[in-house]
């Protein structure tokens, strides 16, 4: 028997009696009931997952760090052998080296070290991401977070990405802006994820990236802003680029799980992130964390 009580009302029209029940409690717990069980059902196959990533990471991370360690070694040797090879080719011509000109070979052979190396961390990169977004646990958000400290360290990290990317970077500090609790290296890794994809949206050097950090004094929120003059985003895209897997860049290497994982981070830090964006003209994302004053008993 239906538990939720019943609000009932009726109304007599001539000679015919019309009843109304209203159902809206009910169906409002129909509706929480069927999210509450559909985050039970994501739990468990988080649970899956996470024990499936851990096993697949440790099959693949072996062997791919021996690519990573041997690769150098590989590329010193072929150096060092170049000048007897070439000396070689000097004496007496031209000749073949796994069935390839060694003309042709000593040009080509380092781009192809050079490609294993890429595709080497790339696996690496993709497995790291596939790690964060499986792994178990709540974040622990016992740091002082100084939001321009933060911006500071992820720029340091990707200077030489943002270079390439931009000849118009520009970084506006914001002053006074209180501090907050959190997980310094969980909220570096969002701020990398984001201006990572600001440099990969651009498609010229003339075109400009905008970091901003701030205070909203009336929200009491502390804000990050960066701003794109990249391609935009399809308006059809744009409602699912925080869902796991989602990716308009899988031809690039995408895995669809950086902004996935930056909004779960956000959120365990009471957060937002929002994203807005115009096809053709850039986009704007903008973090957002709950300030807490020097005074609060939190710091």
């Amino acid at each position: 028997e239906n538990p939720i009580p019943e609000q009932r009302a009726a109304l007599r029209s001539g000679t015919t009696l019309i009843a109304f029940r209203d159902i809206t409690e009910r169906k409002d717990a129909e509706k929480r009931a069927k999210v509450e069980y559909e985050q039970l059902v994501q739990a468990g196959k988080m649970v899956s997952l996470g024990i499936l990533v851990s096993g697949v990471a440790h099959e693949i991370n072996n062997p791919n760090n021996s690519i990573i360690l041997n690769v150098p070694l590989l590329s010193r040797m072929w150096y060092d052998a170049r000048v007897i090879l070439d000396q070689y080719m000097e004496d007496n011509g031209d000749f073949l080296l796994g069935n390839l000109r060694y003309s042709f070979a000593r040009e080509r052979v380092p781009h192809l070290f050079s490609g294993v190396m890429s595709s080497s961390k790339r696996i690496k990169h993709i497995v790291q991401d596939l790690k964060n977004y499986a792994r178990q646990g709540s974040t622990v958000l016992n740091e002082v977070i100084d939001i321009n400290g933060v911006l500071k360290a992820a720029a340091l990290l990707l200077d030489n990405q943002l270079q390439k990317a931009t000849d118009r970077l520009e970084i506006g500090y914001g002053f006074g802006i209180p501090h907050f609790r959190g997980n310094f290296q969980k909220i570096e890794q969002v701020v990398i994820n984001v201006l990572q994809n600001a440099c990969e949206a651009l498609d010229e050097r003339s075109k400009a990236i905008r970091i901003r950090t701030g205070f909203d004094t009336r929200l009491e929120q502390v804000w990050l802003e960066v701003a794109d003059e990249g391609q935009g985003i399809q308006p059809d895209d744009l409602p699912h680029v925080t869902d796991p897997f989602y990716t308009t860049k899988r031809a690039c290497g995408g895995t669809g799980l950086g902004l996935s994982i930056s909004s779960r981070i956000m959120q365990e830090h009471g957060g937002e992130l929002t994203i807005q964006s115009r096809r053709g003209e850039g986009t704007t994302v903008t973090l957002t964390f709950p300030a807490r004053h020097e005074g609060d008993a939190a710091l």
